[in-house]
């Protein structure tokens, strides 16, 4: 599926799965997501699950066996808490993609609740130096050092 699965740019995100993918493990929705369609969900609220590779459910043996689908059925019938756990996360993601997709995606679903299961990706990409430097990150990164010198601006 790896090498068959399609990915395509995304004007806010960087990159997306390519919309209406279907393979044996992997379901993509109409909006290029590992998730259940937009368009059918069940509850009235919403909760956004974010992150990168283990949160997009890489290695499963389908959608349904996913953290986003498992976290929704326990949430569901544990607590009783009947929200659609929309899974926004994507392969290769870092905490700059999923900040992105909440930002997104937020007026559109209002969520209730938001869940974040993220941090491998920040921290491979910076252990091995490879920080996703291109202008608009530094940009949003200059925005919350505002006060500070060392800023990673590089004008």
């Amino acid at each position: 599926v790896k090498k068959r699965l399609r990915i395509i740019p995304h004007p806010y995100v960087g990159w997306r799965s390519a919309p209406n993918q279907k393979f044996k493990t992997v379901n993509i929705n109409e909006n290029g997501l590992r998730s259940k369609s937009l368009k059918s969900l069940k509850y009235k609220e919403n909760c956004f699950f974010l992150g990168g590779t283990v949160a997009w459910g890489f290695g499963a043996s389908s959608n349904e066996a996913t953290p986003a689908y498992q976290i929704e059925k326990i949430l569901n019938e544990k607590y009783n808490l009947n929200l659609n756990v929309i899974n926004l996360a994507e392969q290769s993601a870092s905490s700059i993609e999923e900040l992105n997709a909440f930002i997104t995606s937020f007026h559109e679903l209002n969520p209730k609740m938001i869940i974040i299961f993220s941090g491998c990706n920040d921290i491979n990409f910076g252990f091995v130096n490879e920080y996703k430097a291109i202008k608009n990150y530094t940009i949003l990164l200059d925005y919350f050092a505002w006060g500070d010198k060392s800023s990673s601006s590089t004008e």
